[in-house]
């Protein structure tokens, strides 16, 4: 499906322009820490990794957004934070960032994070 048809019919409805619009969004800072994993799959098993996860939702409530995935090409974990306050969302990313290392088996690769 052709996506940007679909944002040029509802932008047309809707009488706005893409400028318009795009002058509503709130750019926030953003931190990404890619973690080198052995087990690409930690995150879907490690309870500790998803509360890591949730409490740092938590702390950011609906001012940011938080993503952790796996990368398609690399045996890394990526976790990026989006928030007003670079500070904060610096420490929440990393307070995930730990709990990843930590869920690897001892001795597969643990390089240190970018």
């Amino acid at each position: 499906m052709n996506h940007s048809g679909l944002v040029f019919v509802k932008l047309h409805a809707g009488g706005k322009q893409l400028a318009e619009l795009a002058d509503l969004m709130q750019r926030y800072p953003q931190v990404l820490v890619n973690i080198a994993v052995g087990d690409k799959n930690c995150l879907q098993e490690n309870a500790s990794v998803k509360q890591a996860i949730v409490q740092a939702e938590q702390a950011l409530g609906s001012e940011g957004r938080i993503l952790v995935r796996a990368s398609g090409t690399e045996p890394l974990i990526r976790v990026m934070v989006e928030g007003p306050e670079e500070d904060h969302i610096a420490r929440l990313a990393e307070s995930i960032a730990h709990e990843i290392r930590a869920a690897q088996p001892t001795g597969l690769l643990n390089a240190p994070s970018q």
